[in-house]
C-alpha cells in the first residue's frame, strides 16, 4: 500500500519522500516550474469575435491581449457596403 501511495499519488520514490520530510528537499516533478497566467475567457471570446486567430491568441500574454482589445474597441468600424 505504501509503495502505491508513493508511486501513484505522490509520484516519488522512498528516497525522495524522506529527503523531503527530513530535509525539506522538494522532489523533482515533471510539471513546469513557472505557470503563466491564462487569458480570461471573456477576453478570449472578444478577441475571437473581433477576428483574431485562436493560434495568435494562445501565444499572447494577458497585458498584450487587453491592449489589443482596447485598440480594437477604440478603432471606429469601417463602413463596408453590404
Amino acid at each position: 500500500m505504501w509503495a502505491h501511495i508513493l508511486r501513484d499519488q505522490l509520484a516519488v520514490d522512498a528516497d525522495a519522500f524522506w529527503a523531503c520530510v527530513r530535509d525539506g528537499v522538494l522532489p523533482q516533478r515533471s510539471r513546469p516550474d513557472v505557470v503563466l497566467p491564462s487569458l480570461p475567457v471573456g477576453l478570449v471570446r472578444q478577441l475571437i469575435n473581433a477576428g483574431v486567430a485562436e493560434a495568435e491568441i494562445a501565444r499572447t500574454a494577458v497585458d498584450e491581449a487587453a491592449t489589443r482589445m482596447a485598440t480594437i474597441w477604440s478603432t471606429p468600424p469601417t463602413d463596408e457596403p453590404g
